[in-house]
């Protein structure tokens, strides 16, 4: 029996939660929204999750905190930021910290379909 493949999906805008949940399972894997990264870390099945797409402008924490605090937990679960803003030099940054990518807002499909496939690849390398 193969076991369900979960994302997680962390944004302070419901709709763009939303949106992501359905496309996720669109692709046949389950999916986890959060409003902040706080409400994931509180989360008691963080450590069922295969990949987070996050926003990087998280309210209350930042990217770093939050990476530090996966790390303080024994996570090494792969990470997509999203965000509406960017530079080559953030980008640049925010893969250089660990995270598999770095997508714009709005999402463009392919991207996300691309990147989760190198995520979901990480993590099954990482077993």
């Amino acid at each position: 029996m193969s076991k369900t493949v979960k994302i997680c999906v962390i944004d302070n805008d419901d709709l763009v939660r939303e949106g992501i949940e359905s496309f996720i399972q669109s692709l046949g894997y389950e999916a986890g929204t959060f409003a902040s990264a706080a409400e994931y870390l509180a989360c008691n099945r963080i450590y069922d999750y295969s990949c987070i797409i996050a926003d990087v402008q998280m309210s209350g924490m930042t990217r770093i905190e939050f990476q530090e605090q996966l790390i303080s937990k024994g996570l090494s679960t792969p990470i997509i930021f999203m965000g509406t803003h960017s530079t080559k030099a953030l980008a640049r940054r925010i893969t250089e910290a660990g995270a598999i990518g770095f997508l714009l807002k709005p999402l463009k499909v392919d991207s996300l379909i691309e990147l989760l496939a190198k995520a979901l690849k990480s993590e099954s390398d990482s077993r």
